[in-house]
């Protein structure tokens, strides 16, 4: 950079993994741009995957669960401002405004994640969440004692915290909407296999049966259904999912969704002028998927945060490039590692193995004949393998 000559400002809100990525990245491709990191949450930069496993469990604490330490902080430069919300964007002055100072940006990264969904908060305040640290650590407290724990939401958050909780001896009764548990994601076999694996570990579960009310109080809460009957239970963890944290974004130029997501295009670009976006709450057209994606895991998150920095700094529009990837997931229940690739909407699904196992799974997800989403639990080895036919898929049979 030429003396007396501005930095180049680049503002990114949201901490998390595609924030914190996208601007490690940045320091790493400009030692000259100066980098502002916006986030809401008062904890430093953490990892929000570990926090319904082992940060619940015990086994890890905030300090090991942060996404860098103090150190590794001070090495990138970047003016962190936790504990900050976001009030509003102003894509005209190219301010960020916030509680505190408003920010000026010549570029705008958003990556602001996904705040819980919580249909009962006015009536039940007191409902526990796991979307955050602070969550976890409220969670924790509650279950000092043996408990009844419900949880509303059979999708991998409430397993992953039904699989910890009866590690910890509380009673678990998970509460699903679903003919069975991540039934809407992996389909009815898988289903059935996971709604298997958590019964014997001691897990109840109240199937294809929705919430209409929650009572009582933040030691005695009383679940209501759709039939009449009353769940009781000393806590109350609501994870039906979340939405995009995006209700400050209206009204900015940049365009929403209907469920209030970024629309980016092929780059990562918004429709507002310099204004990027990373991370759960984005939507982009993804080639090999045909289709518009919203993928909520955290290693595409980290991918879109790199990739969008790259472009940012590219000195032409012919250095950018279009972003894709195939989406991957993990989980660990009962010791078990689950993973998951590709997409699952295929109109074939093949089940390795016997039925009655429920040590292991291998399922395979098909379109057309051809490879295009795979599903293993406690097989990495496996998993590896098939996840690398994905990209291209080709034609498979249950002995391939």
């Amino acid at each position: 950079m030429s003396p007396g000559a501005r930095a180049r400002r680049v503002c990114v809100i949201g901490a998390g993994a595609a924030g914190l990525a996208c601007a490690e990245r940045l320091r790493a491709l400009s030692a000259d741009v100066s980098i502002t990191v916006v986030d809401a949450d008062a904890d430093q930069p953490y990892n929000r995957p570990p926090l319904s496993k082992d940060v619940l469990s015990g086994r890890v604490g905030a300090t090991e669960a942060r996404l860098r330490s103090d150190e590794q902080l001070a090495e990138l430069r970047i003016d962190l401002r936790a504990g900050t919300p976001v009030e509003q964007v102003d894509t005209t002055t190219r301010t960020v405004v916030t509680k505190d100072e408003p920010v000026p940006y010549d570029d705008l990264v958003l990556a602001p994640g996904c705040t819980p969904v919580t249909p009962w908060h006015e009536s039940a305040p007191w409902i526990r969440t796991l979307h955050s640290l602070a969550d976890v650590r409220v969670l924790r407290d509650d279950l000092v004692l043996p408990s009844r724990v419900v949880i509303v939401g059979g999708g991998l958050i409430g397993l992953e915290a039904a699989a910890v909780l009866r590690g910890l001896g509380h009673g678990v009764v998970v509460v699903e909407a679903g003919e069975g548990p991540l039934q809407r994601i992996v389909g009815p076999q898988v289903a059935a296999w996971m709604e298997g694996r958590h019964r014997k570990e001691g897990v109840e579960f109240e199937l294809g049966r929705r919430v209409v009310a929650v009572s009582g109080s933040a030691h005695a809460g009383v679940v209501t259904l759709d039939d009449g009957r009353r769940v009781d239970g000393d806590v109350v963890v609501c994870a039906v999912g979340v939405r995009p944290a995006t209700q400050w974004l209206v009204g900015s130029g940049v365009e929403l969704g209907s469920r209030g997501e970024i629309l980016a295009d092929e780059r990562l670009r918004t429709t507002a002028p310099d204004v990027w976006a990373a991370g759960d709450a984005v939507s982009w057209p993804s080639a090999s998927a045909e289709r518009r994606l919203r993928v909520e895991h955290w290693t595409c998150a980290r991918e879109q945060g790199r990739h969008v920095a790259e472009q940012l700094l590219a000195a032409d529009a012919a250095q950018t490039a279009a972003f894709d990837t195939v989406p991957y997931f993990w989980s660990s229940q009962y010791g078990a590692l689950l993973q998951g690739a590709g997409s699952f909407h295929g109109d074939e699904v093949i089940v390795d193995g016997p039925s009655t196992s429920l040590d292991s799974l291998v399922a395979r997800y098909l379109t057309g004949g051809r490879l295009t989403g795979v599903l293993t639990v406690g097989s990495p080895r496996t998993f590896q393998e098939l996840r690398s036919r994905l990209p291209g898929g080709r034609p498979t049979t249950a002995a391939t």
